[in-house]
């Protein structure tokens, strides 16, 4: 794996798990009267979808490289 697409998912880790924190023990309602969380909320979903907009590219690398790996010792 490439060291940008390790902190591309490191990244979308981050995001996910400080999402989570955000809304641990809050209501939908929290949403409408606290614009701090909304808006920390929107960006951390953000930052998913940009990192996410390269995931087609990672699972293309990954499946080449299952497909090698498969290549490689079916023909020994």
């Amino acid at each position: 794996m490439l060291a940008e697409d390790r902190v591309r998912l490191r990244h979308m880790i981050e995001a996910a798990e400080s999402a989570v924190q955000f809304i641990a023990g809050r209501q939908r309602t929290d949403l409408d009267e606290d614009r701090m969380l909304l808006f920390a909320l929107v960006r951390a979903i953000e930052i998913l979808g940009v990192d996410l907009r390269t995931a087609e590219d990672l699972s293309r690398y990954f499946r080449d490289e299952v497909v090698h790996t498969a290549e490689v010792q079916y023909a020994r």
